[in-house]
């Protein structure tokens, strides 16, 4: 191919579909396009965003392929099972590849009733409940198809199972034993010779809408043993991870499989293992090899903030002492919004009251003089407002007062050192 490889991250917004694309990110040849029906988080993060239709619109298959044609799409990566499910189904008549398990294995996948059905005869799938059986309660009742357990929920007597079930009829849903312990996700990759390649387990240790926002990882053999199982019984194709909970007695019981990328297979990446990647490599029939650094490691996660601003400069002003360097210590995120300055060609210009050598200072921090267009030092008495002289500019700078006048005198935006981060662009 005599150009980038275009992947195509389709929907763009959710929790998955950002680890997708950061671990795509920085990746030598390859161009990351997102594409989402609404108006989410993608528009923040993609320098290469597409409004595209939802998989159940009625001209879905024109619109969306006339994307893939015009912004000559390689790959397609789907992060929701039903959207995998649609596009796999519909592949032939696209004009990009699906990285995804065959069409049959992803609709086996989209439905729990099938998976238990397909496992039945093994003892990691739970027990199924039928209205003619006898049912211990507390059980547990969620939909066939679903994810993030939204509509699920612990029945504790015949008088919520019979409300509920009619409350939730149009979910299809199923009646399975409680499991009250510990939760897991199993990440794996499989190659397109169906060789189990990598089986990483972690713990979710605490889970907010759905979503594992606490999770480490862990080995059991038996787990291990369960993947080799599910992967035997199913074709899989590039990456794909199983949930695990157990039950009473400690027992690992099946929720649920899936084939498309999960969001905190981050984890795994932090070891080496970058699923996405290899499973594009091994979508390209290129020889894929894996390295495991091997060490133990935590998630944690927590909201993270993209910002929008209507303000456009060409030059940034900035102080030393307390802005660039605060406590003895680099500003790193300064340095940050420094280096994506000078990469978008604007100017940075260093106004100080530094006592001493300023260009020794900086060689200190390992700063490089460099780094700035222009280095402006003043005395105690001098004020920095009358020393700038680009109207389209910024001001940032740790002092109140200092940021007062020159807001009052220059009239341009002025930025502590703690709300710069709207000013960082980390788009990919």
């Amino acid at each position: 191919m005599d150009r980038n490889l275009r992947v195509l991250i389709y929907p763009s917004g959710s929790e998955n579909a950002l680890e997708v694309k950061e671990a795509l990110s920085n990746v030598v040849n390859i161009e990351i396009y997102g594409a989402s029906s609404k108006y989410d988080h993608s528009e923040f993060v993609y320098k290469r965003f597409i409004k595209a239709p939802n998989v159940t619109d009625e001209n879905f298959i024109d619109i969306f392929n006339s994307i893939l044609l015009k912004q000559k799409i390689d790959i397609v990566i789907p992060t929701h099972d039903t959207v995998a499910l649609e596009l796999k189904r519909l592949e032939s008549k696209l004009s990009a590849m699906v990285l995804s398990s065959s069409y049959e294995t992803t609709l086996v996948c989209r439905s729990k009733r099938r998976i238990y059905d397909i496992f039945k005869s093994y003892d990691f799938c739970p027990t199924i409940y039928d209205l003619q059986s006898r049912i211990n309660y507390p059980c547990y009742l969620k939909p066939d198809i679903g994810e993030g357990g939204k509509f699920s929920l612990i029945i504790k007597n015949k008088l919520e199972l019979d409300f509920y079930l009619e409350y939730y009829a149009d979910k299809d849903p199923l009646l399975v034993e409680y499991l009250p312990n510990e939760e897991f996700t199993v990440d794996c990759f499989t190659d397109k010779d169906r060789n189990l390649r990598y089986v990483g387990a972690r713990k979710r240790n605490r889970v907010f809408s759905g979503i594992s926002v606490n999770s480490s990882s862990f080995y059991d053999e038996r787990i291990n043993s369960i993947a080799g199982i599910i992967n035997q019984v199913l074709e899989f194709n590039g990456y794909w991870f199983f949930q695990l909970k157990k039950d009473i007695n400690n027992e690992y019981k099946l929720l649920e499989v899936s084939v498309r990328p999960a969001g905190t297979m981050v984890l795994y990446r932090q070891r080496g293992i970058n699923f996405i990647l290899l499973s594009i490599y091994n979508l390209l029939n290129y020889k894929t090899d894996i390295i495991d650094n091997g060490f133990d490691i935590e998630l944690d996660r927590c909201f993270l903030n993209r910002y929008k601003i209507n303000i456009e400069y060409n030059t940034i002003y900035l102080d030393f002492d307390d802005t660039i360097i605060c406590n003895n210590r680099v500003n790193k995120k300064l340095l940050c919004l420094l280096f994506q300055a000078k990469e978008q060609g604007k100017d940075i210009i260093l106004i100080s009251k530094h006592n001493g050598k300023i260009k020794d200072s900086l060689k200190e921090y390992c700063i490089d003089p460099r780094l700035f267009t222009q280095i402006i030092l003043l005395t105690q008495d001098e004020e920095k407002c009358n020393f700038i002289k680009h109207e389209s500019s910024i001001f940032i700078d740790n002092s109140f007062n200092e940021r007062k006048k020159v807001s009052d005198i220059c009239g341009i935006p002025v930025f502590d050192v703690n709300s710069i981060d709207c000013l960082l662009d980390w788009k990919a």
